[in-house]
């Protein structure tokens, strides 16, 4: 099992994890990215259409090293204090269980967190929430799950779009946490249904979890987002 899946699946070891994603009610799992604020995302499409449409056939494969990044270049944001994110998706939960389902939210942003800790990123690093999205997004529509190197490989292509963003480059500290917030929290989930046993368990779940991912990865990467293939150099579009 890979870092990222390993950690991932801390986030069900609470009884109510498993009602975050439950297909009866209005939850995380049935928003589509304009609820979630994801359709705004302080990046631009064709920065992260390009870095995933680079030949392999001219690109040296990644080693599994800590991913790199040009100096001075920043990728994270200082604190802009508490998760306003997790107060805001909890409002899709029913009002008596607002406070549980906020913190089955931070939940799922710890997992990340320790996962990009395990990986040698910085903290706060929006690469690698939105490496975590795309992967988890991945794995939850392909069924294939990524090993260590390939997650390492995915990481240095999403810093190699993201730097090279005038947006984000502009995007102030709270921006750059609700973005790394909303990524996090949907890559988690989605990695944590993708996982194997999360499918035996729950057939329909899973076959649900791949239409949601076949949707947000068309909405962050465009209408054939859900092509993505996965080489020895990371993502690639067909």
């Amino acid at each position: 099992m890979s870092i990222l899946l390993g950690i991932a699946a801390l986030a069900t070891a609470a009884p109510a994890a498993a009602q975050f994603w439950a297909p009866d009610q209005q939850t995380l799992f049935g928003m589509g990215m304009s609820q979630m604020g994801l359709q705004n995302m302080e990046l631009s499409r064709q920065n992260l259409q390009a870095a995933m449409r680079k030949s392999p056939a001219r690109a040296t494969p990644a080693a599994p090293s800590r991913p790199q990044r040009p100096a001075g270049a920043s990728l994270t944001f200082g604190s802009a204090g508490a998760s306003q994110v997790t107060r805001l998706m909890a409002e899709a939960a029913p009002a008596d269980r607002r406070k549980e389902y906020q913190q089955g939210l931070e939940r799922l942003l710890d997992a990340h967190r320790q996962a990009a800790a395990r990986l040698g990123l910085p903290r706060n690093d929006v690469s690698g929430a939105l490496a975590h999205f795309l992967i988890g997004n991945y794995q939850a529509l392909s069924g294939v799950q990524l090993t260590e190197p390939q997650i390492r490989t995915v990481v240095k292509q999403v810093v190699g779009a993201l730097i090279e963003d005038p947006t984000f480059a502009r995007a102030s500290d709270q921006e750059r946490q609700d973005l790394f917030e909303r990524l996090a929290i949907v890559g988690v989930l989605m990695d944590t249904l993708s996982l194997p046993e999360a499918r035996r368990r729950d057939p329909a779940l899973a076959a649900k979890a791949r239409e949601q991912a076949q949707a947000y990865l068309r909405e962050a990467l465009g209408p054939s987002g859900d092509q993505l293939v996965l080489t020895d150099v990371g993502f690639a579009m067909k």
